[in-house]
């Protein structure tokens, strides 16, 4: 355990919006600086929401089986 090394990686955007007291115009210059303009995006990675980042969708037939098994 004498190895450890404890890394801070610190978000930018997130320290900038934290930071920030005009929060309204704090999201436009975010929003162009790093979304190309794009708020919602913003928001959305400042505020994930389960749907957003697992929209992953997995789907199965009515007779599943392992490959392996076949």
């Amino acid at each position: 355990m004498k190895n450890v090394i404890n890394l801070n990686f610190q978000d930018s955007i997130i320290s900038q919006w934290e930071e920030a007291v005009d929060k309204e115009s704090a999201e436009k210059t975010l929003a162009f600086k790093y979304f190309n303009g794009n708020k919602e995006d913003l928001v959305n990675y400042l505020f994930p929401k389960d749907n957003i980042v697992s929209a992953k969708k997995t789907s199965c037939f009515a007779n599943c089986q392992q490959l392996e098994l076949l």
